[in-house]
């Protein structure tokens, strides 16, 4: 049992070592926190123009139900895979509620397993949402998953331009109706697929304690004749690899939200001179 493991310890160092040689793991830390701060920004952006819209507090909550819905059921599953008590999903609740579109609600005991299934439950929706984006790609498009998750960096603009060109090709391509379905769903996916603030507050508590014993064990892992520096390494390069992926889908949204806002305004004043 022991050889077994030493076996897969060793393949997968030497795959980790392999795909890690060329990179700077400061650089790719760069990378993730440049990442997290574009997805927040164009969500924010993203939200902004909604609102600027002109549809209403009721009709937006409506609008962003199946996001909302998505996100708040990334949490739930997670939470009971957790092995919490008394989970509860609450969708679209009355304004006196702690979240105005849906949230979560959970009891746990306090432990280092607890900590780590909060810090997961807190994420759940980010990568819940990457992967209904990428699914959902799949299904109204002619591209297989490995071409949908092929998407370049936002900053290698020739070829995101391209990537970009494809998937509008495919979404063309298909009848109307399974357009504006797939166009209203991408939108609100990426809308609602972030953590929200309520749940940054909790990764701020949880997220730091199971960080302080992750560091601690990589001080006593280095004691040791292993190191396990190249396997985190690579896990933060797929790590940005999946924000990747949800950064362009949001700056999609985006583009797609800005691109309707302007629509409806420039219908609307149309409406109003005519009257006039």
């Amino acid at each position: 049992m022991v050889d077994n493991y030493g076996a897969i310890y060793a393949s997968t160092l030497e795959m980790a070592e392999q795909a890690t040689l060329q990179r700077d793991i400061l650089s790719d830390v760069g990378i993730f926190l440049l990442l997290v701060v574009l997805l927040y920004l164009f969500e924010a952006l993203s939200f902004r123009f909604v609102v600027a819209g002109g549809l209403g507090r009721k009709l937006i909550r409506v609008f962003l139900a199946p996001g909302v819905l998505l996100h708040e059921l990334a949490h739930y599953v997670c939470a009971v895979l957790s092995g919490f008590s008394k989970v509860r999903l609450y969708l679209l609740p009355n304004n006196t509620a702690p979240n105005v579109l849906g949230h979560v609600v959970y009891s746990y005991k306090p432990s280092l397993l607890s900590s780590i299934g909060i810090v997961l439950t807190s994420l759940a929706p980010l990568p819940i949402g990457a992967l209904a984006l990428v699914g959902l790609l799949n299904l109204i498009s002619y591209l297989n998953v490995s071409d949908v998750m092929a998407v370049p960096s936002l900053w290698d603009f020739d070829n995101f331009i391209e990537y970009i060109s494809a998937l509008t090709r495919e979404v063309v391509a298909i009848s109307w109706w399974q357009g504006v379905i797939c166009v209203y769903l991408y939108i609100v996916i990426s809308l609602t697929m972030m953590p929200s603030y309520q749940d940054i507050k909790v990764l701020l508590v949880h997220g730091l304690f199971v960080a302080v014993l992750i560091a601690i064990l990589c001080v006593f892992v280095a004691m040791t004749p292993y190191t396990v520096m190249p396997i985190m390494h690579l896990g933060l390069m797929l790590l940005n690899k999946g924000l990747q992926i949800c950064v362009s889908a949001a700056f999609i949204g985006l583009v797609c939200v800005l691109l309707i806002t302007m629509t409806m305004n420039i219908s609307m004043n149309v409406l109003s001179a005519v009257k006039r």
